[in-house]
């Protein structure tokens, strides 16, 4: 076998590979938001939680393991490596910031955002004055408030989202555009 087919069906297995995980995180996202203390809660996945979680396990590993290589490195590979880690650290830590810390919630009242970047934001269901759908993304036009945008049919990896869509249609007009 070459070295060419031998890249080639490499390439091939690690992009089924990525296509099966994507497939597995979508699927783990329920349709049903958890309902917990009068207000359904639209959260990340189980499953995708778990898979960032996984990837700080590996991140960290990947770390310790160069650690142990140190004594045998160059001034230049310890200084790539750590500027390598750092930033990688450095987008985990946003990247799990946002699946742990982000939430949306609904009542029979209003729409609470919880985020990890910004205060609590409520919209009562009374400001909600339309709504719009693409296959990318699901919009809801407020008066007075933020533009709240929620993952379309496309990318569902978040529980909870169709049950969201169902209660603004119900409450609310559609617009014409997304």
């Amino acid at each position: 076998m070459s070295a060419l087919s031998k890249d080639f069906l490499f390439s091939a297995v690690q992009g089924l590979g990525i296509a099966l995980l994507v497939h597995w995180l979508v699927v783990g996202a329920n349709q049903n938001a958890r309902y917990r203390e009068g207000k359904y809660i639209v959260e990340y996945g189980k499953r995708f939680r778990l898979f960032v979680l996984l990837l700080g396990i590996a991140l960290v590993a990947v770390t310790l393991s160069f650690c142990f290589r140190l004594p045998f490195s160059t001034r230049n590979e310890i200084i790539g490596a750590v500027l390598f880690f750092g930033a990688f650290f450095g987008l985990y830590l946003i990247l799990a910031n946002e699946v742990l810390r982000s939430r949306i919630m609904f009542d029979d009242e209003n729409i609470y955002r919880l985020s990890a970047w910004r205060r609590v934001r409520t919209t009562p269901w009374a400001a909600i004055t339309g709504w719009s759908e693409s296959p990318a993304k699901f919009v809801i036009e407020t008066q007075g408030h933020d533009l709240i945008r929620l993952p379309g049919s496309r990318y569902r990896y978040l529980s909870g989202v169709p049950q969201l869509i169902e209660v603004v249609k119900q409450k609310a007009p559609q617009r014409t555009k997304a």
